[in-house]
C-alpha cells in the first residue's frame, strides 16, 4: 500500500457521534431544556417562589417588554393570552439552559469546559438577579 495514500485524509465526512440517536449538540440542548422544565415544575408544585423567580426571570422580562411594545391587554382572563404568556416565559427562559446543555454534552473538551464555566457564571448571576427581583417584588 502506498504510504502517501494512507496519510491522505478521505473526503468522506466521519460520522458524528450520537447520544440517544441524536447528534450530541442537539441531544445536549434537549437534555438542558428538559432539565429546566423538570426543575421549573418542581419549583411550581412546591410553591418555591424564589426559585421560580430565578428560573423564569428572563422570560418574564421579555414578556413584559413585548406586552408593552405590542399594547397587549394586561388581564389574564383570555385562555389564548395565558397560553401565549406561558409559552413565551418558559420558552425564552429555557434558551440558556439548552445552549449550556449543548456545550456541556459536546464531544470537544474545550466546549465542555467552556460550558461548565458558563453554567457556573449563569447560575451565580441568576441567583443574584433573581434574589434582587424577588426582594423588590416583596416591597
Amino acid at each position: 500500500m502506498n504510504k502517501t495514500s494512507a496519510k491522505q485524509e478521505s473526503k468522506e465526512e466521519t460520522p458524528e457521534s450520537k447520544l440517544f440517536g441524536l447528534p450530541r449538540p442537539l441531544a445536549g440542548a434537549l437534555i438542558g431544556f428538559l432539565l429546566f422544565l423538570f426543575v421549573s415544575a418542581l419549583a411550581w408544585n412546591a410553591n418555591v417562589v424564589i426559585l421560580q423567580a430565578i428560573l423564569l426571570l428572563g422570560g418574564q422580562v421579555f414578556y413584559f417588554v413585548i406586552r408593552d411594545l405590542a399594547n397587549m391587554p394586561t388581564n389574564m382572563t383570555n385562555v389564548a393570552h395565558r397560553v401565549l404568556y406561558y409559552f413565551i416565559v418558559f420558552g425564552v427562559s429555557s434558551i440558556p439552559y439548552a445552549i449550556l446543555g449543548s456545550l456541556i454534552f459536546s464531544k470537544k473538551s474545550t466546549s465542555k469546559s467552556n460550558g461548565i464555566f458558563l453554567l457556573v457564571i449563569y447560575f451565580l448571576l441568576s441567583i443574584c438577579i433573581g434574589t434582587l427581583a424577588y426582594a423588590f417584588a416583596q416591597d
